[in-house]
């Protein structure tokens, strides 16, 4: 696949005789080797034999490098273990700023409807009713938030995906950028909660109202 090819990356490789690869180099001589062993066990005694006799070869450790790639796949998941801790950071102090964003929210509609509140006291409405009320705003607060996020994620995705971003870092074809659903209504039921959760206090702010006082409050 000529369009494959082009992309690059150490997949992309086409077998050849020795003699024919020499042949075809400029320099004739090749800059890189690829040596596999019979048993992944063995690698880490590949590796260091392979040092010991290129350090005899050339005396200096800083002319050759010789690599592993179980050494590599180990840094990787290293360095993705790390980013996924500084990801998970970061959307716990977003988390919380978007708690106590919905929280300042409801203790505001608290103040704004504390006569209503003390009119429904007076009337005799349950305090369970007055909770359920402003747990169902927040969460509905929390509903928007998590909709509009998961919209703002695909349109991001597919904003990556058609400008190539994945392919240009990371020299991989095909569309990387992908949000399955479960994971969409996952989130959004998680806001849903955080929603409620935020708005739990104001709620019991509410149901602490003394009806005289509230019917006072202009």
């Amino acid at each position: 696949d000529e369009n494959a090819m082009s992309k690059g990356g150490t997949d992309d490789v086409a077998c050849v005789p020795y003699s024919t690869a020499i042949k075809a180099m400029k320099t004739g001589i090749p800059s890189m080797y690829t040596l596999t062993t019979s048993d992944t066990k063995n690698t880490q005694q590949a590796l260091t034999a392979l040092q010991d006799m290129l350090m005899e070869v050339y005396q200096n450790k800083d002319f050759f490098t010789v690599n592993a790639m179980a050494e590599l796949l180990k840094q990787l998941n290293s360095m993705v273990a790390t980013m996924s801790v500084m990801l998970g950071g970061i959307a716990g102090i977003s988390l919380l700023v978007a708690g106590v964003g919905v929280m300042n929210i409801m203790l505001v509609s608290v103040t704004e409807r504390t006569k209503e509140i003390g009119i429904m006291k007076v009337l005799g409405c349950d305090m369970n009713r007055i909770r359920d009320m402003f747990l169902i705003e927040s969460g509905f607060i929390g509903l928007f938030g998590g909709v509009s996020g998961v919209i703002l994620s695909y349109i991001v995705a597919f904003i990556i995906n058609k400008l190539g971003v994945a392919e240009v870092f990371f020299y991989m074809t095909g569309d990387l950028a992908r949000i399955p659903l479960w994971l969409a209504a996952v989130a959004i039921v998680f806001a849903v909660i955080v929603g409620m959760l935020a708005g739990a206090l104001p709620a019991r702010r509410a149901m602490s109202l003394s009806p005289l006082a509230a019917l006072r409050n202009e």
